[in-house]
């Protein structure tokens, strides 16, 4: 059942588990640490809210297909998986949720979430060349500003470099297939 409530957690951004709550999947923001020489990556990052939610047709839908089951005993099913979830998050150590994280219920009622380390943010800060800072200003807001004497800290606009030689690559990909097709047909 773990695999296909990720599943559909990952397709949807969003999964509602009655009785427990909804997670979600939001992008943490890109961010810059030590003054603009280290730019980290927007990730993915899974969240929990404690609310009352029901779970729509549309997941059901989703759970019966996936289970090569009937929309009833798909149901069925899940109601069971929901009750045997609630009980282990109660418990002591909480109950750990595949590819989503750990979740426990504590005493007062409250239910508390640690998602699972995400492999985006395992991913390192790429940090600037020396002489560049990235700033953030109203009037150019993606501007590389200069250390460099000559250039009299000048602001000049982040380019996406580009690369003018797709031409090569795709000849030497059709020189290939025609190849291979030679080859099947000789």
């Amino acid at each position: 059942m773990d695999e296909h409530l990720y599943k559909y957690l990952v397709l949807h951004r969003r999964l509602d588990i009655p009785g427990l709550g909804r997670f979600l999947i939001e992008n943490k923001s890109a961010r810059m640490e030590e003054g603009g020489k280290l730019i980290q990556a927007p990730v993915p990052v899974i969240s929990f809210r404690q609310q009352a939610v029901q779970a729509d047709k549309q997941f059901y839908d989703f759970l019966a297909w996936e289970m090569d089951t009937d929309e009833v005993d798909a149901i069925n099913r899940f109601r069971d998986y929901t009750e045997e979830l609630k009980t282990k998050a109660a418990s002591e150590p909480g109950v750990e949720l595949k590819e989503v994280g750990h979740l426990f219920i504590r005493e007062d009622g409250t239910t508390e979430f640690r998602a699972v380390a995400s492999p985006h943010e395992l991913l390192p800060p790429v940090s600037l060349p020396d002489g560049i800072i990235f700033e953030h200003t109203a009037s150019m807001p993606h501007a590389l500003k200069t250390n460099e004497a000559d250039t009299n800290d000048e602001y000049t606009e982040a380019e996406p470099a580009s690369n003018n030689r797709w031409w090569l690559y795709a000849a030497i990909l059709l020189l290939i297939g025609i190849g291979i097709i030679l080859f099947y047909y000789a």
